[in-house]
């Protein structure tokens, strides 16, 4: 099938994954140090347990390890995690699966023209799908495109 690069798809695209990226971030931002104010809070809950029930301190079991001052919360983490997760699968999708790199990328041409893009799929173990583009040549005045060559 014949596609036109679609550059409002790919705008589009990159757009949304950077609102994505920059609310993970700014939550991240926002939350850091939130892990060891609350870290700090329970370790002291605890002390005042132990305080107030008399334990001796060879009994006391073992204190967590505080995380850093400036850690963001948990959730912020996991969602620029994820945001990221997100685009560098999108960018494998596309790298992988041609059919899905056209879906997301191009549309489909209305004409066959220069600078256009035609998807190949070939048969079984007879080589590799691709997109290629389709170029005007300067001797015969024809389409052409070059495939596995």
């Amino acid at each position: 099938t014949v596609h036109v690069p679609a550059g409002g798809r790919k705008a589009i695209i990159f757009a949304a994954f950077l609102v994505l990226h920059a609310v993970a971030l700014k939550a991240c931002i926002d939350t850091s140090g939130d892990s060891y104010e609350v870290a700090v809070q329970r370790l002291r809950k605890i002390n005042r347990e132990h305080a107030l029930n008399g334990t001796k301190p060879e009994d006391m079991p073992p204190q967590d390890v505080l995380p850093t001052t400036w850690a963001p919360n948990a959730w912020a983490s996991a969602g620029l995690f994820g945001t990221l997760s997100l685009h560098a699968l999108f960018y494998l999708l596309c790298h992988w699966k041609v059919k899905f790199r056209a879906a997301a990328l191009f549309s489909p041409a209305t004409s066959v023209r220069e600078g256009c893009y035609v998807q190949i799929t070939p048969h079984a173990h007879r080589g590799k799908a691709a997109m290629v583009p389709i170029w005007l040549s300067d001797a015969s005045v024809r389409l052409g495109f070059s495939f596995q060559r």
